[in-house]
């Protein structure tokens, strides 16, 4: 049930929805807190797709922070060739992109 509804977000998300994928992710989110351990990765990766949403809607005040500390959470979790760890980098990159942060966009790039 948890993969499911994070799966059907990020459908939602991939398709520009995000008003209808926010609460979905959120969902994701909170099931994974409460079915995971903490640092477990896929907890981590469905609080991580939920900021990101949040990053798109513009919600920048709650996602920045998220996004930050969850992207260190994956670099304790993960060895640091992960896949995993270059998609979020990308994912901040793209989030500071279209939350008007130019610098802090190339800083992640170039990760």
């Amino acid at each position: 049930h948890m993969i499911a509804v994070n799966n059907l977000g990020m459908l939602l998300s991939r398709q520009g929805d995000y008003e209808a994928a926010e609460p979905v992710l959120r969902r994701g989110a909170e099931l994974a807190r409460g079915l995971l351990a903490p640092d477990d990765v896929n907890s981590i990766q469905f609080r991580f797709n939920h900021a990101a949403c949040l990053a798109w809607l513009k919600r920048w005040d709650e996602a920045e922070p998220a996004l930050l500390a969850l992207y260190e959470e994956l670099e304790r979790s993960l060895p640091p060739d992960q896949l995993v760890l270059g998609m979020a980098a990308r994912t901040l990159a793209d989030a500071y992109r279209v939350n008007g942060s130019p610098e802090e966009e190339a800083r992640w790039r170039a990760r």
